[in-house]
């Protein structure tokens, strides 16, 4: 929930899109994208929406104009509801905020400034028991719709009768360790210049996430506190989407430290506790080439080269 408000429009891009998007866009790509501050008006909105499960969300907004060419866009949302589980697990407490600067400083120059924040609260993720796959071991008398969360008597009842091969003994309860304290913030700007040979975007950005959380909800504790922190800068050319012949280039950087001086898996019968740190360092260069021979088809050709 943490993208998805005071949302423009949701772009899907249907198959390859790894000339402009990288490696991992095989499939695609989804742009979610914000709106933008509007020079031209003042606007503000506010909305509550309340559920079963205690569930409430409250959204506002409010556009302010500075001048002509320059306005401010403060967004935020506060979404809760309580557990979907009977143990209180798999509940949410998501609260997130944005702020956005448009300046149009000329005809052919505009700078576009973001700072967002996204605290994922709340007792994380819940699962339950669905059977068994050994015919030579009880199933439980429950099923998924009963919605014993992992923490439950139920479910407890059920680990007892559970034969561990590994240790001798059955499984032991869970012990409810459950807690979501995940926080995201970025700060990011796009500098756009019109030009007669097409437009010149300049996008840096800085993104960070702090995880601190610990989950049942695979059947095992994983415990996890890391602290992710990424640059990246674009810069690219682009074409008039109007004539006939249109072109892209561009170069793309990446440099994403990750420190997780905590990493824990708890199976009962197999622990393992990790402490690592890792870099990853990305330069690409891409272009795309595409030319209308109709009005209805066009053909289209590009190219990315990336070293890590």
């Amino acid at each position: 929930s943490g993208f998805f408000y005071d949302v423009d429009r949701v772009e899907v891009l249907k198959g390859p899109q790894g000339t402009l998007y990288g490696r991992n866009a095989t499939g695609g790509a989804i742009n979610v994208l914000s709106k933008m501050p509007d020079p031209n008006n003042f606007s503000a909105d506010a909305s509550v929406d309340f559920g079963n499960y205690s569930a409430s969300r409250e959204d506002g907004m409010l556009n302010l104009p500075l001048t002509d060419n320059a306005a401010l866009r403060f967004a935020a949302f506060h979404a809760k509801h309580a557990g979907y589980m009977s143990d209180g697990s798999d509940d949410q407490d998501d609260s997130g905020g944005r702020v956005s600067f448009l300046w149009r400083s000329t005809d052919t120059l505009t700078i576009k400034l973001i700072a967002d924040y996204f605290k994922q609260g709340g007792e994380a993720g819940g699962s339950t028991i669905i059977g068994t796959t050994d015919s030579f071991v009880p199933s439980p008398t429950f099923s998924a719709s009963n919605r014993y969360g992992l923490f439950s008597p139920q479910v407890a009842g059920f680990l007892a009768t559970q034969p561990d091969f590994i240790t001798g003994t059955t499984f032991s309860p869970y012990e409810n360790l459950n807690h979501e304290d995940n926080r995201f913030w970025g700060v990011s700007a796009t500098i756009d210049w019109v030009t007669p040979v097409g437009t010149v975007t300049l996008v840096p950005a800085y993104r960070a996430a702090d995880l601190d959380y610990t989950s049942f909800a695979v059947g095992a504790m994983l415990s996890e506190i890391n602290d992710d922190r990424q640059k990246t800068v674009e810069l690219r050319l682009a074409s008039d989407n109007n004539q006939a012949f249109r072109y892209v280039v561009g170069l793309f950087y990446l440099d994403d430290p990750d420190n997780v001086p905590r990493f824990d898996i708890n199976q009962q019968a197999a622990e393992t506790y990790q402490s690592y740190t890792t870099d990853t360092t990305s330069r690409a260069a891409f272009a795309s080439l595409s030319y209308g021979i109709t009005s209805s088809v066009r053909l289209s050709a590009g190219a990315r080269y990336t070293k890590d």
